[in-house]
C-alpha cells in the first residue's frame, strides 16, 4: 500500500495540498491566538496558503508523473476543490454558486501551472 501512495501522483499531490493547508491553517491560529492581529486581516493570507498548497501540491503530481504535468496537476486541484466544496455542503450547509465555481477554476488553473513546472523541472534536471 505504501508503495502505491508513494508512486500515484494524484495521491502525492492531494496529500502535500492537504499538509500545506494544515500547516497554514494551524501557523494562522496561532498568530491568531498569540497576537493582537484581527481576523478580518486574514481573508487574503486563507487565498494565499491555498494557492500556495495547490501550486506545490500540482508541482508534486506533475513531477511524480513525469508527463502530461498540466493533466495531473488539474486533476489533483479540481479534486481538492470538489472536496472543499462537499465539506461546505455537508459540515455548513452551503450551497452552490459562482463564487465556487470561480474557487474550482482557480484551483485547477493553480494546481495545473504547478504540475506543468513539476514535469518541466523533472525533464531539465
Amino acid at each position: 500500500m505504501d508503495r502505491f501512495l508513494l508512486r500515484s501522483p494524484l495521491l502525492a499531490g492531494l496529500l502535500t495540498v492537504w499538509l500545506l493547508v494544515v500547516i497554514g491553517a494551524l501557523i494562522t491560529a496561532f498568530i491568531l491566538n498569540y497576537t493582537d492581529v484581527q481576523e478580518q486581516h486574514f481573508n487574503y493570507f486563507s487565498y494565499t496558503i491555498n494557492s500556495l498548497a495547490l501550486f506545490v501540491g500540482g508541482w508534486i503530481a506533475g513531477r511524480k508523473s513525469g508527463r502530461k504535468g498540466w493533466y495531473f496537476g488539474a486533476v489533483t486541484g479540481g479534486l481538492y476543490a470538489v472536496i472543499v466544496f462537499l465539506i461546505g455542503i455537508l459540515a455548513f450547509d452551503t450551497s452552490f454558486d459562482w463564487f465556487n465555481l470561480l474557487h474550482f477554476a482557480g484551483a485547477i488553473a493553480i494546481a495545473a501551472l504547478g504540475g506543468m513546472l513539476g514535469v518541466s523541472m523533472r525533464t531539465s534536471a
